[in-house]
């Protein structure tokens, strides 16, 4: 390493920036003063360390990601295992808010035998996810729609989705506040509030007359929150994980 490059680092580091990044950034720069300096920069302005790097791992496999989409969060992969638990070969499952499709990918590399599904209320997000699923090899299709409402395609058995479902209340261990302004802002707080964009997503469920079982992570919402937006009379499961992470889980056959 070059003394100007240290001195570099060690400006960024009393900056406030983790030794561990700069490291990283050291490498992704080749060790270009220039550039490392560039990318130190965007990341003392909160810019997430995978857009810098342009990927991001999620269940161990290795996606695509820019400022079209939301940086997946580790703490999601829980909702992932919780739904394949309960998937067949009988089973169809649509990922509503696909962003990177890094949720539709994994269900269907972890399960080849079930057809899967994306759909994203963003071209440019499926742009993304479309590289992705190239890239992994698997066929999928994604679809742009607002929640389910602009689908035609035949019901699926299940749903699962991970939109933005909190506010500032509710950030899960994973995540950086500062880096939310990087991020699609459709992807991020809705701005009707908590849960709002779950509320729309049943109400969408609904008016298809679709009745499939729906998985939608929840994260630290609490219960009784998440019952304010569950319609009378439907069966549904709030499973907390360590960490206070939820998902929640509705039959809408009920």
């Amino acid at each position: 390493m070059t003394r100007l490059l240290e001195n570099i680092k060690q400006q960024y580091h009393k900056l406030g920036i983790p030794l561990d990044e700069l490291k990283e950034l050291e490498i992704l720069s080749n060790e270009n003063p220039n550039l490392f300096r560039r990318l130190s920069q965007r990341r003392l302005f909160n810019e997430p360390l995978a857009y810098l790097k342009g990927e991001v791992y999620f269940f161990g496999r290795k996606f695509n990601v820019d400022r079209r989409v939301y940086v997946p969060n580790p703490e999601t992969e829980k909702m992932v295992r919780f739904a394949l638990s309960e998937l067949d070969v009988h089973s169809s499952i649509l990922d509503v808010g696909t962003g990177s499709g890094s949720i539709a990918i994994t269900l269907k590399k972890e399960n080849p035998r079930i057809d899967v599904f994306g759909c994203d209320i963003s071209p440019s997000a499926l742009e993304v996810a479309t590289k992705n699923a190239l890239d992994h090899r698997v066929s999928l299709s994604f679809f742009e729609s607002c929640y389910v409402d602009d689908l035609d395609i035949d019901e699926p058995t299940h749903i699962i989705s991970d939109l933005p479902y909190g506010d500032e209340r509710y950030i899960l261990p994973s995540i950086n506040l500062r880096e939310f302004r990087h991020m699609p802002p459709e992807s991020c707080f809705h701005p009707l509030g908590s849960l709002y964009a779950y509320k729309e997503l049943i109400e969408s469920i609904k008016n298809k007359g679709w009745k499939p079982k729906l998985f939608f992570e929840s994260g630290k919402v609490k219960k009784d929150e998440v019952a304010e937006i569950i319609p009378q009379g439907m069966d549904w499961r709030y499973v907390l994980f360590e960490d206070n992470y939820s998902v929640t889980r509705l039959d809408f056959n009920q």
